[in-house]
């Protein structure tokens, strides 16, 4: 049944891949998941006027809409394979806005007033309900109101325990798909600030400024057991191993780095 959900959310995304793209040039978002969650409750609105999902809300939240949009449209978009499509020019249209505005210095991370000020019915889920699992649940006993008891009942007295594991094998996807979403934004928007970090301090000018740096990433990554880095050594090969990964696009792929990344590298005088 997940996998069923799963597949019809990715489809319904490729099929109008081309206004999430329009909206992605309107707003420019980024790696703000404030932005991302305005484009998420635009597209929600779009989708249920539509017709083209059962509820009024498709995506969770930004993170969810950010990491299909990389994984759907971006990536796709740098493997070439769209080559042959005939919106190519809008796809490509929106990527490069996309990459541009990563590295907009107005952006914020908090959240802005739009997104504050929307009527309930425009809400993004995860400002309305307290998890993804309630947000299913809600959806769908909406929607299946009057036969919900009975076929609970009706599965309860046939099949026992069963629907009760079946629901908690869903819940656990549902969270699941949730922490990676925003696993893989943690993932982009943690190295673009460790670089960030890196060229505001210029360390290639003094190396002592690595100690600095560190400090700086340990205060940032500071629910970890662990510190970040023991100290500025570590710190320094800590950023020269993330960005040969980045250049070399492997791992976590961040291509909308890699420009970032060979300029950082170049000026560590690392080639």
């Amino acid at each position: 049944m997940l996998f069923v959900v799963l597949k019809k959310t990715h489809n319904t995304v490729r099929q109008q891949r081309l206004e999430l793209c329009r909206k992605v040039m309107a707003e420019k978002p980024g790696t703000s998941l404030a932005k991302w969650d305005v484009i998420a409750s635009e597209m929600n609105e779009f989708l249920d006027k539509q017709g083209l999902w059962h509820s009024p809300w498709f995506f969770y939240d930004g993170a969810t809409l950010f990491r299909r949009f990389r994984m759907l449209v971006y990536l796709p978009l740098k493997n070439g394979k769209f080559d042959s499509d005939a919106e190519t020019a809008l796809l490509g249209e929106a990527a490069q806005t996309y990459e541009r505005s990563i590295f907009d210095s107005d952006k914020k991370d908090e959240k802005n007033d739009h997104a504050r000020s929307m009527p309930y019915e425009k809400k993004l889920p995860v400002e309305i309900h307290n998890s993804k699992a309630r947000w299913i649940l809600a959806a769908y006993t909406t929607r299946y109101l009057l036969i919900g008891p009975f076929l609970i009942l009706a599965y309860g007295w046939y099949f026992g325990w069963y629907p009760t594991t079946a629901f908690g094998i869903v819940c656990s996807g549902i969270v699941a798909a949730s922490y990676r979403d925003r696993k893989d934004v943690r993932s982009l928007t943690s190295s673009l600030k460790f670089m960030k970090i890196v060229h505001e301090f210029e360390p290639w000018e003094n190396h002592s400024r690595w100690e600095e740096i560190a400090r700086i990433m340990n205060a940032y990554f500071s629910r970890k057991p662990l510190d970040f880095a023991f100290d500025g050594g570590e710190c320094r090969q800590i950023f020269e191993q993330k960005l040969s990964s980045i250049i070399a696009d492997r791992g976590t792929r961040m291509p909308e780095l890699i420009p970032y990344a060979r300029e950082l590298k170049e000026a560590c005088g690392w080639f």
